[in-house]
This record gives C-alpha cells, sequence and structure tokens, in this order.
C-alpha cells in the first residue's frame, strides 16, 4: 500500500464504536492522528501514534457507522 492510502478514516476490525483519523504518515514506519470511540455519552478522542502495520491489521479503510 503506497504511504499516501494511509491517511482518511479507519474503522476497528474488533470494535465497530472505534475508529481513526490518521493525519500524518511518516516514512519511518509510523502515522499520527485521532483516535475516537462512541460511548453513550458521546465520544472520546485521543491522540493516535501506531505502526503501519499495527494499522493495517487492526483496522479496515473507511468509516463504518
Amino acid at each position: 500500500m503506497k504511504k499516501g492510502s494511509l491517511n482518511g478514516y479507519w474503522t476497528s476490525k474488533e470494535d465497530k464504536n472505534r475508529y481513526v483519523f490518521v493525519e500524518r504518515v511518516f516514512k519511518k514506519g509510523y502515522v499520527t492522528g485521532f483516535s475516537y470511540l462512541k460511548v453513550a455519552d458521546g465520544e472520546v478522542i485521543s491522540s493516535l501514534k501506531i505502526t503501519h502495520d499495527e494499522l493495517q491489521e487492526q483496522y479496515e479503510k473507511g468509516l463504518k457507522r
């Protein structure tokens, strides 16, 4: 997968209430962005920094609500 195609929204394969937005992709093998978790009262947002491999293993491309 090319570097630029990692940007955007990804939905967790295990928990459809968790999704991430990849903002920046680095050549060193990691991405940064934001992680969102839907809860009863809204959303919990936190920063994200994971490797390219972890992203592709744990998430699928696109926002699946």
